[in-house]
């Protein structure tokens, strides 16, 4: 072959390839082979999803319907705690936890009332009451209200 001759440089290529891919043994993958793979890391990956989706939305997570329910309840106790103290006259040192004790609801839901000084590192001119509603032992809903001396 001459390397002047450009003809014979193409003809020489066209037949070196050919004999490559005539003997050579199987280089790259098959079809089959790349189907196989795919549905192998396909099934890993739907694997792996599921645990990460469970990890993150547990049976621990309310509902959305648990959530407004609870809601409802917290409203509740605020506007009914907040009439107490507006309409019967109830003193400011009337207001504490103690007259305020845990209840259940029915359906599993339980209400918590804690009332506390706030701010705390100051004169006592407000008292935070935090309510919270729980639905089988999960939080589902909380609220606070302050309230003047």
């Amino acid at each position: 072959m001459s390397l002047r001759n450009p003809t014979a440089i193409a003809t020489a290529d066209r037949n070196a390839i050919s004999l490559r891919l005539a003997g050579s043994k199987e280089r790259g993958f098959t079809l089959i082979e790349t189907i196989c793979s795919i549905v192998i890391i396909s099934v890993a990956v739907i694997g792996l999803f599921a645990i990460v989706t469970n990890c993150v939305v547990s049976n621990n997570t309310p509902q959305p319907f648990e959530i407004a329910v609870g809601t409802q309840y917290v409203q509740e106790k605020l506007e009914r705690i907040y009439a107490e103290k507006r309409s019967h006259g109830m003193a400011f040192t009337d207001i504490n936890t103690s007259r305020y004790p845990d209840e259940p609801l029915g359906n599993g839901y339980t209400r918590t009332t804690k009332v506390d000084a706030w701010p705390w590192d100051a004169d006592v001119n407000y008292k935070r009451i935090s309510v919270q509603v729980s639905h089988n032992g999960t939080h589902v809903a909380d609220g606070v209200l302050l309230v003047a001396n």
